[in-house]
């Protein structure tokens, strides 16, 4: 009986829980990701290049300088293009490069992030911002 009430009080303990919203079950986290306030902008959508030729995209931070510990990354991703090749990417922040070996239209996902080593061993991150990037290339 004791081991059945023991039971049933943990699993209401656990839905309890889980009914917990997602705000407060964060906060609670032992090593939370502390982001210092940043803005990270694109200066437009769309780039027209040629065939073999660098596209540079460059995004703007600010602050500029990040605190000690921080560093940022920019994970390219190609969501469309036409087929015949693959485009040679070279990601990075504040400027990413991409040439393609084929024309036609291209469109990347640019999403940009917060990386800090935590106190608790390991990596945290945050996704600082995510835009969609339209190049057009030509002969």
């Amino acid at each position: 009986m004791r081991t059945s009430i023991i039971a049933a009080l943990v699993l209401l303990l656990g839905c309890i829980a889980l009914a917990e919203p997602a705000e407060a079950r964060q906060s609670t986290e032992a090593c939370p990701l502390g982001v210092p306030p940043m803005k990270v902008t694109f200066p437009r959508d769309h780039y027209s290049g040629t065939v073999g030729d660098p596209i540079v995209i460059v995004v703007s931070v600010k602050p500029p300088r990040l605190p000690p510990g921080f560093y940022m990354t920019n994970l390219v991703t190609r969501l469309s293009g036409p087929e015949g090749g693959t485009p040679e990417v070279l990601s990075g922040v504040p400027e990413s490069t991409i040439t393609c070996p084929v024309p036609g239209e291209y469109i990347f996902r640019f999403m940009v992030n917060l990386v800090a080593k935590s106190s608790c061993a390991g990596a945290k991150s945050a996704t600082l911002a995510e835009r969609e990037i339209t190049l057009s290339i030509s002969e």
